[in-house]
């Protein structure tokens, strides 16, 4: 349903839903296939929402739910079966059952249509007709009394992220204070954990993740997978959360847009190719001509390109001392970790600080470090890769004819984002990095290579920005990212290396085979690193996902995102390539 469509119906509503109901028209997904979790607050009641788009069978069987958890309850209301046919087949009536708790989930439906009663019995449901509502003379209700869950195969593989045995969690550590782990503490933090933040250094976002300004934006793909609906819903998520966070936190959230330019005669055949296989709609992005371009940047601009409206720009050090502005988070800075251990049905955390050591017991960990998480045994094997880049912020008082002109992103190999830091006007350029976690001089060597990439976009700004390259008008902020073979986060459960080969050393016989069974991850212990330069769009959707672990909920992503990010597909491509680790 479209936002239009949302808009016309609740006109027809009494007055008193209509302020809940303008708070979803906010932040509601036009497009894109997945599931869509939306969360908001109406007066004092936390909402969550998790929209499903696409076929009705499939997109139930790609919801993933914990062992012990399951649907609560069902209304059905696809319309009469002589309509929607597919909408009450016997296929999804089983699905819905196996999303559903023997002798607990409820049901009710509108229709009380013999097909919908013999499918939803055959599917294990016990119905009786009771007095409808309204207008309706009948409607149907029942519960669910057997269902064999077993045949549902897709839960019993390497891509299942759910432990066997969960135990309960109330006090929750998180290693590393940068996007990832502030990100971490605030969604657990909602959801009433006592959580403590550990950072090593005396400050918070004290690597890439304190540039001054940072890029909200994802770079579309030319077909779909998991990966790229992980990306596409990890930015729509993102955009909500921050549009919603910024109302009572100032980060300095700036819904700018974006531009990424076609300069070369291949980009622009690139980007006409993408346009054409139409896998986007308009609200995420459409094609421009160097007009237009002029018009949205405000400024000359000689290339068509790919607009994204919904694109922006933050602060990324301020978002941090946002989400960690809570009740339930504890902040410890100057706290190293050194090892953690299971004992007791907990885990046991050394510290140091100030060469001091100590222990504190917690009933889970997120590791959030980045490539600090290579010094613990437990998550040493994981393929991490470090880049390292620069960023250069302008104070542009003294040219507003330059930052006072353009009003949105401008990207191709570099970047430019104009922006406001309290009353002055500043431009942050970007682009540069070489792989390693210390290569690459800082200062004026990274410098002169984003201000030769920014050329590229704009000479004269080029020239402007040249004039000021040194002096007390340009900061400039080193830092080292932490990325992945596919460029892909590490996000979920941590496995037990040595029990999780044996139970899929099957795959090193046979790569093309499918193992119907269950990982040996090790209990409470989850990672969230690896985010790269898209930390400010995927940080968001993964501390959610991480959270919603961590409570035994169903989970913001699909089966097949959840693969994409989880940590243990590295384990499975090595066993199915026969690499030992």
């Amino acid at each position: 349903m479209l936002v239009k469509d949302l808009q016309r119906f609740y006109r027809q509503l009494p007055s008193t839903f209509q302020p809940i109901a303008d708070k979803l028209l906010e932040i509601y997904p036009e497009q894109g296939k997945g599931i869509h979790r939306l969360k908001f607050q109406f007066q004092t009641r936390h909402v969550t929402l998790d929209l499903l788009y696409g076929h009705a069978v499939d997109a139930f069987k790609n919801l993933s739910i914990p062992p012990a958890g399951g649907v609560d309850a069902w209304y059905l209301d696809g319309h009469a079966p002589s309509k929607n046919e597919e909408m009450w087949n016997i296929l999804l009536c089983k699905t819905i059952a196996s999303l559903s708790k023997p002798d607990q989930t409820t049901l009710a439906s509108y229709s009380v249509a013999g097909t919908i009663r013999r499918n939803l019995e055959e599917a294990g449901f016990t119905l009786s007709k009771t007095d409808g509502y309204g207008k309706k003379r009948h409607m149907l209700t029942g519960h669910l009394e057997n269902v064999d869950k077993h045949t549902e195969k897709t839960a019993l593989s390497w891509r299942n992220p759910w432990s066997i045995e969960s135990p309960e969690n109330t006090s929750i550590a998180i290693i590393g204070a940068g996007l990832a782990g502030c990100a971490s503490a605030y969604a657990l933090a909602n959801r009433g954990y006592r959580v403590t933040l550990i950072e090593k250094n005396e400050i918070i976002a004290n690597s890439a993740s304190g540039n001054a300004r940072g890029i909200v934006h994802v770079s579309p793909a030319r077909q779909n997978t998991p990966a790229s609906l992980f990306r596409l819903n990890a930015f729509n998520y993102a955009i909500r959360h921050y549009q919603i966070l910024a109302e009572k936190n100032d980060f300095s959230w700036s819904s700018c847009g974006l531009i990424q330019l076609a300069i070369s005669t291949q980009e622009k055949t690139d980007q006409e190719d993408l346009l054409v296989r139409n896998l986007y709609d308009p609200d995420f992005m459409y094609g421009i001509d160097s007009k237009q371009a002029t018009e949205i940047a405000n400024m000359q601009i000689d290339y068509s390109g790919l607009y994204f409206p919904k694109a922006g720009s933050l602060e990324p050090p301020a978002l941090c001392q946002a989400w960690i502005k809570h009740d339930n988070i504890q902040l410890l800075t100057s706290h190293e970790v050194i090892a953690f251990e299971y004992q007791n049905n907990q885990w046991q955390v050394q510290m140091s600080r100030n060469g001091l050591n100590s222990s504190e017991s917690f009933d889970a960990i997120v590791i959030c470090n980045n490539n600090q998480a290579a010094l613990f045994p437990e998550t040493a094997n994981y393929p991490m890769i470090n880049n390292h880049g620069q960023t250069d912020s302008f104070l542009m008082n003294d040219t507003k004819e330059v930052s006072e002109h353009l009003k949105t992103v401008l990207r191709h190999q570099g970047y430019i984002i104009p922006w406001q830091n309290k009353r002055d006007n500043m431009l942050t350029i970007g682009g540069s990095f070489a792989q390693g976690a210390h290569e690459g001089a800082s200062g004026p060597a990274l410098t002169k290579i984003n201000l030769e990439l920014i050329e590229k976009i704009s000479s004269p700004l080029h020239a402007k920005l040249n004039d000021q390259f040194s002096g007390e008008d340009l900061v400039s902020r080193a830092g080292t990212r932490c990325t992945t073979p596919d460029y892909l986060p590490l996000a979920g459960p941590v496995e037990n290396i040595a029990k999780t080969e044996k139970v899929f050393e099957a795959y090193q016989r046979n790569a093309r085979s499918e193992i119907y069974a269950r990982a040996q991850y090790l209990p409470g212990l989850f990672i969230n690193v690896g985010h790269g330069s898209s930390g400010l769009t995927t940080t968001p959707l993964l501390a959610e996902y991480i959270a919603s672990l961590v409570s035994n909920e169903i989970l913001p992503l699909g089966t097949e995102e959840v693969a994409a990010v989880l940590p243990l597909r590295y384990l499975i491509r090595n066993l199915k390539r026969q690499k030992k680790r």
